[in-house]
């Protein structure tokens, strides 16, 4: 009599493990928004995720509105230059090591840059000055996370032109591309 029985959980045990709701789930991708938009028709779409970071790293010391961090750069790879160097970086405040953590999420322009030196590794940012207190004024500090992160602009947006048709006539666009302010 107890053999039936034990059959019939093996039996179970066998279905439960191939059932449907076993299987792995496959989603469409997350992260971006497909949007549809119709020919000669205006559409407001706004790009607000940031690009991501293309190096993160550690301050190892910070005079003014320069900080040296761990990493390997070749000198100005981080500006702009034109044919040369396509991207816009600045550099954002990852992780502060004060109390307050009000330096978190806030980020400057790089300005300059220089090549790596000693060992491990070491390069300088020169950011641009936020008002009139320097970066180190504002309390960033040996040990604190920067990520470097390059701007979003309309040729990275739209390269080429992205299909939007170029006009020489400002009377007459043939397509606009319109910035609203916060204020």
């Amino acid at each position: 009599m107890k053999t039936p029985s034990l059959t019939i959980l093996i039996g179970l045990i066998l279905i439960s493990a191939h059932h449907p709701a076993s299987a792995q789930h496959i989603s469409e991708p997350v992260g971006f928004i497909k949007v549809n938009a119709n020919a000669s028709s205006d559409l407001a779409l706004s790009f607000p995720l940031q690009r991501n970071p293309i190096l993160q790293a550690k301050v190892v010391s910070v005079v003014g509105n320069s900080l040296v961090i761990s990493a390997s750069l070749e000198e100005n790879e981080l500006v702009y230059s034109t044919g040369v160097q396509p991207n816009h970086y600045f550099i954002r405040v990852h992780k502060a090591s004060s109390d307050s953590g009000a330096l978190n999420g806030t980020w400057y322009s790089i300005v300059a840059n220089t090549d790596s030196t000693g060992a491990p590794p070491l390069s300088q940012l020169t950011v641009e000055p936020d008002g009139p207190q320097s970066l180190q004024a504002r309390g960033l500090a040996v040990g604190d996370d920067i990520e470097v992160i390059p701007f979003w602009t309309l040729n990275t947006l739209f390269p080429n032109g992205g299909g939007l048709t170029a006009t020489s006539d400002l009377d007459a666009p043939k397509a606009r591309i319109v910035f609203y302010s916060q204020d």
